[in-house]
């Protein structure tokens, strides 16, 4: 039966049924600081340079380890609107002006000296972990950490996973790349005294969207009510294809969803509650062997499964449809599910997940397998965030973009796909990618993928 919860039930029940419900990853993946600085840009908490720079292998200054702090706490709209008058420091570059005057006036920061902040000075590690620890609640003036040692607390916070370079005796190699690391680890690192997250923190306090949330759900457990999202948990396909809507979550308890037979009967006339489908997002589409599930213009709507290790499956049958399309969407995202055809492997011609002009779409801590044609394929479609999955046995390519830009592959695992690509050296993408922007592949690992043999 559906059920419509509470917002403050559902989202514990959500994130807390998915934490560290990771894909089949190998042991030897690397963490890897790009990575971590797209993830972060994803959520609007690091910047680069430039839009394609990120400047890793720079080193922090000071000015830019506070804006991060700012960042972390949720204050960035609060400094933005913050007056300068009486920020007494002359030195600050102009784009740092409200954030020194905002940080100076909460007691986050001082100068140098009583005129000079000094923006320009490389920030110390100890400098940055003291400033994370205390987004995480820690003070170092009421005894938790030294500002002098605070890489013990650090480390069992996890906050130093990942990074090579936080070592005192080495603190001239401390980069941008290991703020962005620290960061990011910070992000799935409870708050003192609570089981709260940082990132929960940052959603509850609007510093990031709903959508950036979902986009890295997997590891999310507690989160405040929010009256303008709808939360429906269901057991079968019938209540998921009668809960799609805007500004909605749905929440797939562990088990199989099989569009085909649900598409099957809908068709007929005969589905249970046909007259709850909201025709204006679902539609039942015929292919040449079957009937596919298309959702069309939808704005903030999430699937998350509720199984452990991405135990929700959603499958079809028809070898010619795609397993779900999203047509239109907006700001939309799937985390935590398998996704697939169940028929053996053969010429099957439908992706498992298409994108059809739409924007703002994150899949991740998925596993989205073959015999499909491609594990995501895109189409005019633009800012798409493929994280932490596991892609395989695709007959074509394990994914596919056309005309699609601003695209982020991060931290997958990607084998065993059929390809067209050209060498595959085991360190290319199987992709196919035609009249594309912006494509980044960065942390993934690809293993076995191989050109077809049935062509």
């Amino acid at each position: 039966m559906k059920r419509i919860l509470s917002l403050s039930i559902v989202l514990l029940l959500i994130f807390t049924s998915s934490l560290n419900a990771a894909p089949n990853q190998p042991k030897d993946m690397k963490r890897d600081g790009e990575a971590a600085a797209v993830l972060l840009k994803h959520l609007g908490l690091f910047k680069g340079v430039s839009e394609d720079d990120f400047a890793l292998y720079k080193k922090p200054t000071r000015l830019e380890g506070l804006v991060m702090l700012i960042r972390l706490l949720g204050e960035e709209n609060a400094a933005l609107s913050s007056q300068t008058a009486n920020m007494p420091f002359d030195d600050v570059p102009n784009w740092g002006l409200k954030y020194v005057a905002y940080a100076y006036k909460k007691g986050y920061t001082k100068g140098v000296s009583a005129t000079k902040f000094d923006p320009s000075a490389p920030m110390p590690t100890k400098a940055y972990l003291t400033f994370v620890l205390r987004a995480l609640g820690y003070s170092d003036t009421n005894g938790d950490f030294t500002y002098d040692e605070p890489f013990q607390l650090a480390n069992k916070k996890r906050l130093l996973v990942g990074v090579k370079n936080f070592f005192e005796a080495n603190n001239n190699l401390f980069l941008r790349e290991d703020v962005a690391i620290i960061s990011e680890n910070a992000l799935y690192s409870s708050i003192k005294n609570s089981d709260i997250t940082l990132i929960e923190t940052l959603f509850n306090k609007k510093a990031i969207s709903m959508f950036g949330l979902c986009s890295v759900g997997d590891k999310v457990s507690n989160i405040k009510p929010l009256k303008d999202y709808k939360i429906v948990k269901v057991t079968n396909v019938t209540e998921l294809f009668g809960a799609v809507g805007n500004d909605t979550i749905v929440l797939l308890e562990s088990g199989t969803y099989d569009v085909t037979e649900y598409a099957k009967v809908f068709n007929e006339g005969t589905a249970e509650n046909y007259d709850k489908i909201n025709t204006d997002f679902v539609s039942f589409d015929s292919v040449f062997d079957g009937i596919e599930a298309s959702l069309y213009d939808l704005t903030d709507f999430h699937i998350v499964g509720m199984g452990a290790n991405a135990t929700t499956e959603i499958i079809c049958r028809p070898r010619y449809a795609n397993v779900l399309t999203f047509h239109d969407c907006y700001d939309c995202t799937i985390s935590n599910v398998t996704m697939g055809h169940t028929p053996e492997d053969g010429y099957c011609t439908g992706a498992v997940l298409k994108l059809e002009g739409s924007n703002n779409f994150a899949i991740n801590n998925s596993i989205l397998y073959g015999c499909g044609t491609y594990g995501v394929e895109s189409l005019n479609s633009n800012n798409i965030l493929i994280y932490n999955n596991e892609i395989d046995d695709c007959s074509y390519n394990a994914l596919a973009f056309t005309n699609s830009n601003n695209i982020d592959i991060l931290r997958c695992y990607i084998h065993d796909n059929a390809s067209f690509s050209a060498d595959l050296n085991g360190s290319k993408l199987p992709a196919s990618i035609s009249r594309c922007k912006k494509i980044r592949e960065i942390g993934n690992y690809f293993e076995n993928n191989h050109y077809p043999t049935d062509f």
